[in-house]
């Protein structure tokens, strides 16, 4: 029953910085750090959009080898290659 009414409220708005704002200042939990959900809400939204235009493309990948470089000043307890040799190849 909530889920309808903030739908409707939110619907005829213009833009998602209004529908943002409108869903942030409906809810007391929100309210109390408002700007810090509204611009998380906008990096979503931006981030949603950029997402759903992307088109990958597997034959553009990246195929080469990986190569692991140990410094010399710093002294770590690990193995040679980092313990990768347990994991396996992934090829």
């Amino acid at each position: 029953m909530y889920n309808s009414q903030v739908i409707q409220e939110i619907t005829p708005l213009n833009g998602w910085d209004q529908k943002i704002d409108h869903f942030v200042n409906m809810s007391p939990l929100l309210r109390k750090s408002a700007e810090h959900y509204k611009a998380f809400g906008l990096s979503l939204m931006a981030r949603l959009k950029a997402v759903s235009g992307y088109e990958w493309k597997y034959k553009n990948s990246i195929k080469s080898q990986t190569v692991l470089l140990r410094p010399h000043g710093v002294h770590l307890n690990a193995d040679k290659d980092y313990g990768l040799s347990k994991v396996g190849v992934l090829y």
